[in-house]
């Protein structure tokens, strides 16, 4: 059946279309060389409602390229805009009408389409008949009479290789439709201009191979039951109900840590496809910030009613200057305006209340002790020295050096801003500017992003490799996560300071917590800016120091690291092959991890609430006081919870299948 044009300036054509998607078996839908447009977007969102209870493979997409060559950017347009619409994977191949050999392979994809759902419904036919090939094998096999066992035995035979032959047929369809897929990729290949960048041409499978679309199937399948008005007798929807909120609400955590400058940040960025996330060559991130879902863009910051500055570290038996907290101390006493009501100071584990001029005088000590020797400052001198030394602890509190100043502050609790208006993003830049340095415990920020239906993703504040004041900071969120994505740069990593801290990392404290290090990927930005020389030698440095390295106890190593060079930078325009390299091995290791526990028990308890309500028509059709009516209704439930199962066990055997390499 050829229907109108849908974007006729007249009505009829278009709700005549509609009528007949209504009552297809199957759908071929042409798009224009332009690929989708806004005519198209609204009559596809009708026909995504009108499919919802149906199999979207019955539906096939085609761009078609009777214009000339396509440069690709209209294929990929128009695959993204149809995952939205359909909220699933769906087939986008090329065609050009004008060109016979490829008129063919439609018609080939047509028959083997229309071939393989007949002999589904063949066999299922054939399947009530097997049930009864036992029976009837039994009463021939008690014939006395030769002539009538032969003959009863011979319909038998027929029957049994009826069923085999469909079998054997049924069989042979993934191997015909890899053949198919063999010609609709050469025909996607010949439409599409050879230097066509981010294209490719390939055909979309139907295959469910992630989470997201794992999820999203699961939930449409609870969705269609809570729809079905015979079953909700049979299944409490309450329970229903509960099941999809827990898929619905499930987030897997991935949380980034790594040196300062490493680009975690504008990796995020790259992720969210927007410069959300501050990005600089130095510090930028100097809080947890959680990256979450939500249908508008939102930042909020919680601020601490108090704040605890560390004015040194222990490192061995020795102490070293906290530099970033002095310097935030001191702005903030040097501030008409700093937001902070009060000053405390600690000495021998007990705090006591401090004006500026006296706080002023412990931090000019404090730095003159550090600085002692070649470095040490001038008396009366405004300039800070530049380099400090490590001293032993004893020496300052022989000296009665404060180890800790408290910094109560003026305005504690949520604040939130608006995205979406440039006004607020000023204003939450500012607000997360240096400044603000140790003043914030954590920043939120929402985003309707899709990769955050999925996971909550962690931005760490950069690990100093000799200080320790951000490991504490970041632990809980890394212990706690599905995935912990470590950053170097590639700019960095082969100086040999930092192949020394590289090396003492993997001793620290931080990577002690790191035994399950099938969450661990290893991620080498900046990528693009080494020569291929350059990428071998990185690999090959951090691989074997990986792998030559264990824990101090002995209990753990990693013997198959993972890892990925990136260049975040690149990925912001979608340039960057190699993040969906990351991506996809993060996501396998995620199902692998928790994702497969996590929806394997879900779909066992669906499975059983179906077997529940199947065993229920079983007693009541078995009852034999039902109207032929009510007996019709009850299997025509069955028949629908026999699909449902059926439909459970595929995504049940593609989210095992997704956690494999």
């Amino acid at each position: 059946m050829d229907t109108p044009g849908i974007d006729s300036l007249n009505s009829i054509p278009y709700a005549q279309a509609e009528h007949a998607a209504k009552g297809a078996d199957k759908i071929i839908y042409l798009f224009h060389q332009r690929g989708i447009d806004d005519l198209c977007r609204v009559f596809l969102y009708k026909l995504a409602s009108l499919w919802k209870k149906r199999n979207l493979s019955d539906i096939s997409f085609w761009l078609n390229c009777n214009l000339g060559l396509s440069d690709g950017t209209s294929l990929e347009a128009t695959r993204s805009a149809l995952r939205e619409i359909f909220l699933s994977p769906v087939r986008v191949n090329t065609i050009n009408t004008n060109n016979q050999q490829n008129i063919e392979t439609l018609r080939l994809f047509l028959e083997v389409e229309l071939a393989g759902e007949d002999l589904r419904r063949t066999y299922r036919a054939l399947g009530d008949m097997d049930v009864k090939i036992p029976e009837a094998l039994e009463k021939t096999a008690e014939i006395k009479n030769d002539t009538v066992f032969l003959s009863e035995f011979w319909e038998v035979l027929k029957t049994s290789r009826k069923i085999l032959g469909v079998e054997q047929l049924i069989h042979s369809i993934p191997t015909v439709k890899n053949e198919l897929a063999y010609c609709l990729k050469k025909i996607n290949k010949a439409n599409i201009a050879a230097d066509a960048r981010g294209a490719g041409g390939k055909p979309y499978h139907m295959k469910n191979t992630g989470i997201r679309e794992n999820r999203q199937a699961l939930l449409n399948l609870i969705h269609l039951l809570l729809d079905e008005k015979h079953i909700k007798n049979l299944v409490d929807p309450t329970r229903l109900k509960e099941l999809y909120r827990q898929v619905a609400e499930e987030r897997f955590t991935v949380v980034a840590t790594g040196g300062f400058s490493t680009g975690k940040s504008t990796f995020f960025n790259a992720l969210l496809k927007e410069e959300i996330l501050p990005t600089a060559d130095g510090p930028t991130t100097t809080s947890i910030t959680r990256l979450t879902h939500a249908t508008r863009k939102k930042a909020v910051i919680y601020t601490p009613p108090q704040v605890t500055l560390q004015i040194y570290s222990r490192v061995g038996n020795k102490a070293c200057l906290n530099k970033e907290e002095l310097a935030a101390l001191e702005r903030w006493l040097a501030s008409a305006d700093p937001g902070v009501t009060a000053f405390e100071v600690c000495d021998n584990n007990r705090f006591t209340r401090a004006g500026k001029p006296e706080i002023t005088g412990h931090i000019r000590r404090v730095r003159e002790l550090f600085a002692a020797g070649a470095f040490a400052m001038v008396p009366g001198a405004k300039t800070l020295p530049s380099t400090y030394r490590l001293i032993p602890e004893k020496f300052l509190k022989s000296k009665k050096v404060i180890q800790k100043v408290r910094v109560t502050l003026e305005d504690p609790g949520i604040q939130e801003y608006d995205l979406e208006k440039m006004d607020g993003v000023e204003s939450f830049r500012k607000a997360t500017g240096p400044d603000s340095n140790f003043k914030i415990d954590m920043v939120e920020i929402q985003f309707p992003a899709g990769i955050l239906e999925l996971a909550t993703l962690v931005d760490t504040p950069g690990i100093d490799w000799i200080k320790k004041s951000h490991y504490e900071k970041a632990r809980r969120f890394i212990m706690e996560s599905d995935a912990i994505l470590i950053f170097f740069n590639a700019r960095h990593i082969l100086n040999e300071m930092d192949m020394e801290n590289f090396e003492q990392f993997l001793q620290s404290g931080m990577a002690r917590g790191f035994k399950e290090h099938e969450r661990l990927y290893f991620v080498v930005n900046f990528a693009d800016t080494l020569t291929p020389l350059q990428r071998e030698t990185v690999y090959n440095f951090i691989r074997k120091a990986l792998t030559t390295t264990s824990s101090p106890d002995g209990t753990w190593k990693i013997t198959a690291p993972k890892i990925f060079l990136i260049s975040a930078t690149k990925g912001l325009s979608g340039e960057e092959a190699g993040m969906s390299a990351l991506l996809k091995s993060l996501e396998e290791g995620i199902i692998r991890y928790r994702g497969k526990d996590f929806y394997q028990s879900k779909i066992d308890e669906l499975y059983a609430a179906l077997n529940g309500a199947t065993r229920k028509i079983n007693n009541k059709l078995l009852s034999g006081e039902l109207s032929f009516e009510t007996i019709k209704e009850l299997r025509e439930t069955h028949k629908n919870l026999r699909a449902s199962k059926r439909r459970l066990k595929d995504i049940r055997n593609a989210i095992y299948l997704s956690g494999r390499f």
